[in-house]
């Protein structure tokens, strides 16, 4: 080989390179199902002012009820107001009315007791303690017993009246047309307010036995004088 002539050149090796392997890229899986715990803020809690309107609500609801109910008891008698202050009741058809006639037995010694007794027509309405929307009722009884003889007395519904042994209280009774009566009264052994006995049981007795209107005023502890009416279709039947 001469010297001008060049040996056969190789092309030249590709460098040799580290052992690379690519990293497979990460992605992101989503889970539809996954729960995730993120945290949430504290409840606040409830404002006093809150748990007085609920409070006050409540209130004026129940106030309301019962009004509902005052007025729906008032309405099934027709009440209607009068010049003194009394509660008038709609007599129904006119209904017949007479004095009530009744016996009780003892039943230690079945001895026998004997009532008779009418309740006002009217009602009378009475300030604060004892007003109610129905008013006052007076009930008079003749009581006739084998211990304790034959006694008169009245009995109001609801109220507080006044006997002859504090001051001049009497009770005035009008029979019919006649002149009106005064009664001397007394309270009852137990000292009930409710109740009071009139004195001249036999005179009162005697007048009721003719009598088809009366008419009784009674006085009552810091509620002035009140007026009460009977109208009977017959007088007293009474044979004890």
């Amino acid at each position: 080989m001469s010297n001008n002539q060049l040996p056969p050149q190789l092309p030249p090796e590709a460098p040799q390179q580290p052992n690379y392997q690519p990293q497979p890229q990460l992605q992101h899986q989503y889970q539809p199902n996954q729960n995730w715990n993120y945290p949430r803020p504290p409840k606040k809690g409830t404002s006093v002012w809150k748990v007085l309107l609920i409070v006050f609500a409540c209130f004026i609801g129940f106030g309301v009820i019962v009004n509902m109910c005052d007025d729906g008891g008032a309405s099934d008698t027709q009440l209607a107001s009068t010049s003194n202050d009394s509660i008038m009741t709609e007599k129904d058809n006119k209904k017949s009315k007479s004095w009530e006639l009744s016996e009780k037995q003892d039943e230690m010694t079945d001895k026998m007791t004997y009532y008779a007794s009418i309740i006002s027509d009217n009602r009378v309405k009475l300030e604060f303690p004892y007003n109610t929307p129905l008013g006052s009722e007076l009930k008079i009884t003749i009581r006739k017993s084998s211990t304790k003889g034959t006694d008169v007395y009245m009995q109001i519904s609801r109220g507080q009246m006044l006997s002859s042994d504090f001051g001049n209280n009497k009770v005035s009774v009008r029979f019919d047309d006649a002149q009106p009566i005064k009664y001397s009264t007394s309270e009852s052994s137990t000292g009930e307010s409710e109740v009071l006995f009139i004195r001249n049981t036999q005179d009162f007795i005697k007048r009721a036995k003719t009598a088809k209107r009366i008419k009784v005023e009674v006085p009552f502890f810091e509620q002035g004088n009140h007026i009460f009416s009977y109208e009977l279709d017959e007088p007293l039947k009474w044979e004890h």
